[in-house]
This record gives structure tokens, C-alpha cells and sequence, in this order.
């Protein structure tokens, strides 16, 4: 989700009680740490930054769904 598009994006694909995880190529970027900041600001609650990106949640055989960008 492109920092640019946060809101719009929020509004349009997540409900406030969503678990949400937000990711990065990997963990040089800093693009998910934003994203995470300002959807809590946005009062959605259960979000996390996972910071070994998508292809450390690949490689942990984690399921991916609902990707938004």
C-alpha cells in the first residue's frame, strides 16, 4: 500500500477490527513502519509491521491474502 494511498486505500478495502500486516521488499525499507503508523493513527487496531518483508513471510510458509496495492 504506497504511503500516498493510505487513506484512500484504508477506506476502501480494510474494516477498523482487521488484523492487518504490512510489509516491505525487506528489512532496509521503511515504507511498512510508515504505512503501520498511520493506519493506527487512522484508529485501525490490530496492525503490525512485519519487517522481513514478503519474502520472509514466504519463506516462515505464511499464507498470503488480500494484498492491496
Amino acid at each position: 500500500m504506497p504511503i500516498n494511498r493510505v487513506e484512500e486505500l484504508a477506506l476502501k478495502h480494510l474494516k477498523k477490527d482487521d488484523k492487518i500486516v504490512v510489509y516491505c521488499i525487506g528489512y532496509s525499507y521503511k515504507a511498512s513502519t510508515k504505512v503501520s503508523i498511520k493506519l493506527m493513527e487512522m484508529r485501525y487496531k490490530d496492525v503490525y509491521d512485519f519487517k522481513a518483508g514478503k519474502s520472509g513471510w514466504k519463506r516462515a510458509d505464511l499464507k498470503l491474502e488480500g494484498e492491496i496495492k
